[in-house]
């Protein structure tokens, strides 16, 4: 089958949506489909340019400026009636899948495809707070932006054939503003075998400046920008030290508030006990995570969250908040605890009956791991992708 994805975020830009989308992509062209990535150029150009990668997927790239509200790891495109139009026509596809539509080569597509009859699938990896919280509006304005970004989703996920989202919370919150479009939850999914328990990597978190006998190892892995609410794990910080002195928080990834957030630690004291390590090579995430005994996430703005998947994974617990979809992911007494957001105490409260009793933490990460081999691999996220493919093509 001839495929078409369309996602404004594409690696180099870091993120679930881009993990997602390539992980996807490589996979459905390794089953022996015809895969094309229409995406934003990292670099200035006003040329839409061509490139094949390695697995045989061809990655389109419109011409782009860095977006205003995230120029860090976000694109906007450049005239995007011109580029979306011709990708459409050159690869002329058979079933066009589209990620977070709310960028205006998703809306070209959607024109030529509606026009020529041609299936849209569309998964949803967008709530507005990804974006709002990345700003200094107002509580008046952000109630009023939110609701118009709200209706801008549903107005586009409408005009879908199918519409996916990564969990049934985020089906949910679509229902929720009058979407009755045939839909379903199909996981991002991780690929299992290579996010799977291991021993500690001691060269590893030397590398990187993490103290190896430090205990416990808490860690973040993904953006640093606003809607992740990075600032709580390290307001927790002082109140895990205190139950812990020898805990070390580990903040892997990049973004646009990491020099804020470095200030912010060294106002608060712990700067000795956290390590920012930047963005690592996705080879060295599995070692990491692995060297690690408790994933942590404060953000209220997760429709799924692949990192906490790989961090489960890896058999480490979890601790995230009581808010979106962290709420299926996090499941207390289970594979971890869900804390208040944005209650720093309550996340300290929420890591320290991970540790509290002995063998606790290992047996969360157990289940953990067997939770996500039994419901969230790759494999079953691709079938299930190649399944929908099927059904709105010979519809």
């Amino acid at each position: 089958m001839k495929l078409l994805h369309v996602s404004e975020v594409y690696p180099p830009s870091l993120g679930g949506v881009p993990t997602f989308v390539e992980s996807i992509t490589h996979d459905l062209q390794k089953r022996g489909h015809d895969v094309t990535v229409f995406t934003t150029s990292p670099v200035s150009t006003f040329h839409t340019t061509v490139s094949r990668q390695k697995d045989g997927v061809v990655v389109m790239r419109a011409p782009a400026i860095r977006s205003p509200i995230n120029p860090m790891n976000n694109w906007m495109t450049l005239l995007p009636l011109i580029s979306a139009t011709r990708v459409f026509f050159k690869v002329r596809p058979d079933c066009i899948h589209m990620h977070t539509p709310i960028a205006g080569l998703h809306r070209v597509i959607m024109f030529w495809a509606h026009l020529f009859k041609t299936p849209v699938v569309l998964t949803n990896h967008v709530m507005p707070e990804n974006l709002l919280l990345n700003t200094s509006m107002s509580h008046r304005w952000q109630k009023l932006t939110r609701r118009i970004i709200w209706t801008d989703i549903v107005r586009y996920a409408r005009k879908a054939t199918f519409v996916t989202a990564p969990t049934v919370t985020a089906v949910e919150m679509l229902k929720r503003h009058r979407f009755s479009t045939p839909s379903e939850a199909v996981t991002n999914g991780v690929d299992e075998k290579k996010f799977s328990p291991g021993p500690t990597n001691k060269s590893l978190l030397k590398e990187i400046g993490v103290p190896v006998d430090s205990w416990p190892k808490l860690i973040y892995v993904g953006r640093m920008d606003g809607e992740k609410r990075v600032d709580i794990l390290l307001e927790a910080m002082p109140f895990v030290l205190k139950k812990y002195p020898n805990a070390h928080l580990i903040l892997v990834g990049r973004g646009v508030l990491q020099d804020e957030l470095r200030a912010f630690a060294k106002g608060l004291g712990i700067q000795d006990r956290v390590t920012f390590t930047g963005a690592l090579p996705e080879s060295q995430k599995p070692d990491i995570l692995r060297s690690s005994d408790l994933f942590v996430i404060s953000s209220p703005a997760e429709l799924q969250c692949i990192s906490g998947l790989e961090a489960l994974a890896t058999g480490i617990p979890i601790v995230g908040t009581d808010v979106a979809a962290l709420v299926e992911m996090c499941q207390n007494g289970k594979n971890g605890y869900q804390f208040h957001y944005p209650d720093a105490e309550d996340l300290a409260h929420a890591i320290d009956k991970v540790f509290a009793v002995k063998g606790r933490a290992q047996e969360y990460g157990k289940y953990g791991r067997a939770w996500v081999v039994a419901n969230h691999t790759h494999e079953m996220s691709v079938e299930k992708y190649e399944s929908v493919y099927n059904r709105v093509v010979s519809h």
